[in-house]
């Protein structure tokens, strides 16, 4: 995100700092060759300079407010008595971070009262920290690690990444199809007046006509293009390559893709029946949901528009992400089968010249036919997300961290994985519906959960941690 801006506020008081001649070429040689080298990369950085009065403090707010940074990173690099770092964010409420930093990891007899005076660091983190917590100031973190540690700086960009996406989230949009969630499952309704305070998300609710409109006017060349992407990739390919019913799932493909573009969405909360049920369409969704996750617009099923969210951030946090759900407890395996009926991201597929193509298992007596994939996904340290809503508009973040794993292959004809848990199984599932979780989660591989946390603190979320 090239406009994400790091105000990066360093301070040291004056009459501290005169101690020594040498005091300030050294602060700034740190400032330059660790702290600014270390957070470059994470945006561009609004730095005023050393800031070691009141007045210093004043002309830094107003370059950090003419500037309109995203999040101040604060580092007392000499001791600071806190009204400066204070006077220098008071007008700020976006994001704070302070940084407790020494470059110091041993005392020796050397060490001496004049060493003291300078750095103290710890008491000046504390001193500030506590004000913040005393006034209205808006969110802030605490970070502690030595200035040439790499593991400070990790910390540190886990924050700024999780104040870029909570950025990016704010006036994006996120598409609604068939305007209601799944009859029944009142789990995944939400208030879209709530979606827009939370997040900052405009939820689309994306008309029908105009998906059959759209839909109907796909040329045969389209479908064309789109079946070769198909073919070239995946071989294992059951159902007649000109069967009807492939190329109308192939142009719910090209359909799709263009509502994306049209509206410039980052993610699609997709009650399938609405288009599936619909004279002018009539064909199952899956096929093109799972195209348009793999690609990078991730599509929740069931119109859960809370798991569409989740999908979008985990998608930017690992590359891809996928829909899913529980289905049945394995106690042999002490894991729990997970996948959807027919989503899925092919980028997880454990094999892809064994992905199949076939008519879909739960539609093919019906007459709302069409194509899915099947494959079951690869192994792997896998995260799983949660994002819901609860009485009183309470939002909340259940984040589960496990093994994926393949394990026995199963026929049953679409995406699906076994979730392997920490944890006794029968323990996990009492634990994970005692968070309050609705029933739909994104999937994505690796470790997450500190990033997801600070996320969820930053977008003030209710955290539940599930292993």
């Amino acid at each position: 995100m090239k406009d994400f801006k790091i105000g990066l506020l360093v301070t040291a008081l004056k009459s501290i700092a005169h101690l020594t001649s040498d005091f300030k070429q050294k602060a700034e040689d740190k400032v330059k060759n660790f702290i600014i080298k270390n957070i470059t990369e994470y945006g561009k950085i609004i730095y005023p300079g050393l800031v070691m009065d009141a007045n210093d403090a004043i002309r830094a707010e107003q370059e950090f407010l003419a500037g309109d940074v995203d999040i101040v990173l604060i580092v007392e690099i000499g001791y600071t008595t806190s009204d400066v770092p204070f006077m220098a964010t008071q007008n700020i409420n976006k994001p704070k971070v302070i940084l407790n930093t020494s470059s110091r990891r041993i005392f020796d007899s050397n060490f001496s009262m004049l060493d003291l005076a300078l750095e103290q660091n710890v008491l000046g983190s504390v001193e500030f920290a506590s004000v913040l917590h005393r006034t209205n100031s808006g969110q802030f973190y605490t970070v502690s690690g030595l200035i040439d540690n790499d593991g400070t700086y990790e910390k540190v960009g886990q924050y700024l990444t999780a104040a870029k996406l909570v950025k990016e989230l704010k006036n994006s949009n996120i598409g609604f199809i068939g305007s209601t969630v799944y009859p029944g499952m009142l789990d995944i309704v939400v208030d879209e007046v709530a979606v827009k305070d939370k997040f900052g998300i405009n939820v689309l609710n994306l008309d029908i006509q105009e998906i059959a409109d759209i839909f109907n006017g796909i040329k045969i060349d389209e479908i064309e293009e789109e079946k070769e992407k198909i073919i070239n990739n995946y071989n294992n390919i059951t159902t007649n390559k000109n069967d009807e019913y492939f190329n109308k799932s192939l142009k719910m493909v090209v359909c799709y893709k263009k509502i994306i573009r049209k509206y410039n969405l980052i993610s699609v909360a997709n009650y399938c029946q609405s288009t599936m049920c619909n004279c002018q369409i009539g064909v199952p969704p899956c096929m093109a949901g799972s195209i348009c996750t793999s690609e990078g617009v991730p599509f929740s099923c069931e119109g859960d528009v809370g798991t569409a969210i989740g999908l979008f951030i985990m998608k930017k946090l690992a590359g891809n992400s996928g829909f899913t759900e529980f289905w049945m407890s394995d106690y042999e395996k002490n894991a729990l089968l997970i996948g959807h009926c027919g989503m899925g991201n092919l980028n997880f597929a454990s094999d892809k010249k064994a992905v199949k193509i076939h008519p879909h298992p739960s539609f093919e007596e019906t007459e709302f036919k069409g194509t899915t994939f099947e494959f079951s996904y690869k192994e792997g340290t896998g995260t799983l997300l949660n994002i819901s809503m609860k009485k009183n508009c309470e939002w909340r973040m259940v984040i589960c961290s496990g093994e994926i794993g393949s394990y026995n292959k199963i026929g049953i004809g679409v995406p699906y994985a076994w979730w392997k848990v920490n944890t006794d199984i029968d323990v996990f599932v009492e634990r994970f519906c005692s968070t309050g979780a609705s029933h739909h989660m994104a999937l994505a591989y690796g470790e997450l959960k500190e990033i997801l946390i600070k996320i969820g603190l930053m977008l003030d979320l209710k955290i539940y941690e599930v292993d």
